[in-house]
């Protein structure tokens, strides 16, 4: 038997019903470690959630309710599906994922029990409590190695999963290699003009809907994928930027750890003719500033749609930017 969270029921509670509407089995899915549902054609009023589950890793039963903020509750009525997904260790992640924009939620009330009167149907209770015991036996046959390993996972997701308030800052300048530092461009002919940022977060998350709020303080996890987007010279410009999981959780750690709970610029400076592009975490108000490394991220460049540059650690397959 494979060991994953079980859930008794993860449902949905629009404002026009009480009734709440509950995931279709059909959809079950299972991987390792994780026990997950779909809901599709979700009803356009929904407006929170509820999933019940048991999580052998913490001999416990989990209630968590959820409420859907007003940037979910809008992909929902623009036909959004809702995935809801259990992992042991006492996780659970929600993702809203629309069109052009998918969203994790942030907050979960989350409740545990030693005993949870789950029914008033008595055979459905003991059939899943039959199922736990089940379940708790063969998890309690792994070895302390692979426990270790689910408890490393669980850590690891914890983290996946954290968010931080940044905003995204695209400046164009001038890159002098002898000086080795940033200056304006000559003439104002010679700035770009900006056109649209998207992003894929480490989440799972993205966001391709081209209205500014990723220039704006808005909470968010690790970025994974950057496509930039600008004019300059009578040309069209798109790059493509690629982050190391490693290296930009570091960054992340080291930056927010000396100035927690800061509202973050992840500064993006561009020099087209070259190009040279350099990424700083940093916040107005203070002077040092983290300077992500080359080897943080991968860069690809397009002009007028033929490929400009490419950085020197580069490897990723043919036509990787197209997300």
């Amino acid at each position: 038997m494979k060991v994953e969270p079980l859930v008794y029921y993860t449902s949905l509670f629009n404002s026009t019903n009480k009734d709440p509407i509950f995931a279709d089995y059909d959809v079950f899915n299972q991987n390792k470690y994780i026990t997950s549902f779909r809901f599709d054609n979700v009803d356009p009023n929904t407006i929170s959630g509820q999933t019940v589950w048991y999580d052998p890793f913490s001999h416990k039963i989990y209630n968590a309710c959820y409420q859907f903020d007003a940037n979910s509750k809008e992909l929902i009525k623009n036909g959004a599906f809702i995935d809801v997904c259990c992992q042991l260790g006492g996780i659970i992640m929600v993702w809203v994922t629309g069109e052009k924009k998918s969203i994790l939620l942030n907050n979960y009330n989350i409740s545990d029990f030693d005993y949870y009167v789950l029914s008033q149907d008595g055979d459905c209770n003991n059939e899943w409590l039959a199922i736990r015991d089940k379940i708790q036996y063969e998890y309690d046959k792994y070895s302390s190695q692979t426990k270790n390993e689910i408890f490393l996972l669980s850590m690891f997701t914890r983290g996946f999963i954290s968010k931080f308030n940044y905003r995204y800052s695209i400046i164009f300048e001038r890159w002098d290699n002898d000086s080795q530092e940033w200056c304006e461009n000559d003439t104002i002919e010679m700035n770009p003009e900006f056109n649209s940022i998207e992003e894929m977060l480490f989440d799972g998350t993205y966001d391709k809907s081209h209205n500014e709020k990723l220039l704006q303080y808005h909470k968010a996890g690790k970025p994974q994928k950057l496509a930039l987007r600008w004019k300059a010279y009578k040309s069209e410009y798109s790059a493509y930027l690629w982050f190391d999981e490693v290296e930009t959780r570091i960054a992340f750690k080291q930056f927010c750890n000396n100035y927690p709970n800061a509202n973050m610029d992840f500064t993006i400076r561009i020099d087209t003719n070259i190009p040279f592009f350099q990424i700083i975490l940093g916040c107005n108000g203070f002077d040092d500033a983290l300077l992500l490394s080359e080897s943080t991220f991968q860069l690809i460049v397009f002009k007028n749609g033929f490929e400009f540059y490419r950085s020197n650690n580069y490897n990723q397959p043919q036509g990787a930017w197209v997300w």
